[in-house]
């Protein structure tokens, strides 16, 4: 139930509360006074039945939503909780990204060292393995320089 529903109930109220009045008023004129007082009274316990009803419908309403907002409330917490994980999840790949296309660097500047000497037909020293790339060459293809 949203405010405009709650408004829409009290104005419905006001408006029954007045057309009661204009009841008793009329009722009034019409009576002499010692019936009067028992069609006010009659008046009255109907209109407190009434108010009674709509606090009672009121209470269940406010206490359904209440239920529905804490359903709610877990549901998001939920997927806040999905988006932080995918969050992180992509701030990893990302980090992956840039360290392959760093190491994609190096290999094509290996690669293109070695296209050259293929093509001047020389027999070249062995170019210097990028640090980058030692883990990932066989090591029985390439012995990194003896330390000094």
């Amino acid at each position: 139930m949203t405010g405009g529903d709650i408004s829409i109930i009290v104005g419905l109220l006001t408006t029954l509360g007045g057309g009661v009045a204009w009841l008793v008023k009329r009722h009034d004129a019409a009576k002499d006074p010692i019936p009067k007082a028992a069609a006010e009274l009659a008046v009255a316990e109907q209109a407190l039945g009434i108010i009674k009803e709509s606090r009672d419908a009121l209470r269940e309403d406010v206490s359904r939503l209440k239920e529905e907002r804490d359903e709610h409330k877990v549901r998001l917490d939920a997927q806040q909780e999905q988006i932080d994980t995918l969050r992180d999840d992509n701030a990893t790949l990302h980090a992956t990204v840039e360290q392959i296309k760093h190491l994609l660097s190096h290999a094509t500047r290996f690669i293109e060292t070695l296209l050259r000497w293929a093509k001047d037909g020389a027999k070249p020293p062995q170019p210097t393995l990028p640090h980058a790339l030692e883990d990932l060459i066989d090591p029985t293809l390439y012995s990194p320089p003896a330390a000094d």
